[in-house]
């Protein structure tokens, strides 16, 4: 890596994120940015203060909760080419969230036509909450590594599914409260969709349901979440299974009528320290990405001749496809200079930086 200019690259990292020359944006930037391309609406990929945003037409209405009311976002169709200076840009389906999007870029010029596909956040497994993953070829990719270590892989969503009424189900037969907590976005919303509603009552705070009703505007089928600081009862206590963030604990302010257990839904909860370091009662292995395999078989997939690896694993990937003949890159020890404008960066190294 260390040498090359990064007018070799149709994206490079700079102080504001992942920046396309050719085109005049940027991806999923950190700092306020004229274009931002968005891939998904969680919060470390949306950010606020970027004066236009470019989104999936079926997530524009999640990144616009995360943003802002009054925030300028272009909506886009999957599939749908547009011209954006010297290239081509289109959203696919990324199958993460709702209107979760892998972005491809295409470059042609006079050598030829160079296509580079970001996929953000992704999930193999399809899911009737958000659109189905798409394979799309190109000749660089840069993929999320989070689970990328051989330990992740991950059992069917639909075996931790099963245990998670099984559990709700005895805690009812012990008279218990199922406190269960997942991400407010996604996470919460794929397994409300797959919950019979018929096993009891489901309470959730505010900041989940204001989502799930953004779901059921899209067309997703929810059950409707009860509010648990004003419909809780003694009577329902027993019965109610009750989905919170992870960054809360048990609400002082929830009505209680005695005992309760609690559990994680996270592709975390396949290690087996994770259950106690959480200090909760269960855990169930629900993850929206890929395991180590599924990352693997998108790179072959794609038929990418450059992999560039952020988010998690990244290490670990590089030297597997290294080691498998594949050109690959940590994009997580790339930096860019020392105070840096937000659309510069170098293409080199951490070793290769000057101190």
């Amino acid at each position: 890596m260390a040498g090359r200019s990064h007018n070799e690259y149709l994206l490079r990292p700079t102080a504001a994120g992942l920046y396309c020359e050719k085109g005049g944006f940027y991806i999923d930037p950190v700092a306020p940015v004229a274009k931002a391309i968005i891939t998904h609406a969680h919060g470390d990929h949306a950010t606020r203060g970027h004066a236009s945003y470019i989104s999936s037409r079926s997530g524009t209405a999640l990144v616009r909760h995360r943003v802002g009311a009054h925030a300028k976002i272009t909506s886009w169709e999957y599939g749908e080419v547009h011209r954006m200076n010297d290239v081509f840009v289109s959203l696919h389906p990324a199958g993460h969230i709702l209107g979760s999007a892998q972005v491809r870029i295409e470059w042609r010029s006079t050598r030829g036509t160079e296509v580079w596909v970001v996929t953000g956040d992704y999930r193999r497994e399809p899911d009737p909450t958000c659109e189905p993953f798409e394979i799309i070829r190109c000749d660089t990719l840069i993929t999320e590594a989070t689970f990328a270590r051989p330990q992740f892989v991950w059992p069917t969503t639909q075996s931790q599914l099963d245990r998670l009424e099984q559990w709700w189900q005895g805690n009812q037969q012990r008279g218990f409260a199922s406190f269960l907590y997942v991400y407010a976005l996604g996470k919460a919303q794929r397994i409300l969709a797959a919950l019979n509603p018929d096993c009891g009552p489901i309470f959730a705070p505010k900041v989940v349901r204001e989502i799930s009703q953004i779901y059921r505007d899209a067309g997703v089928a929810l059950p409707i979440e009860r509010d648990p600081f004003v419909e809780m009862t003694p009577e329902l206590w027993s019965r109610a299974l009750i989905v919170l963030p992870p960054s809360s604990k048990r609400p002082l302010m929830i009505p209680t009528a005695g005992s309760s257990a609690t559990a994680f839904a996270s592709g975390w909860m396949l290690d087996p320290e994770e259950q106690e370091r959480r200090q909760v009662d269960a855990g169930f292995v629900i993850s929206d990405h890929p395991d180590h395999l599924e990352i693997l078989r998108t790179v072959e997939e794609t038929c990418a001749r450059r992999v560039f690896a952020t988010h998690g694993e990244t290490g670990w990937l590089c030297e597997t496809l290294n080691s498998r003949g594949i050109e690959a890159h940590d994009l997580d020890t790339l930096r860019v200079a020392r105070g840096a404008r937000p659309g510069e960066s170098w293409w080199l190294p951490v070793n290769d930086q000057p101190q």
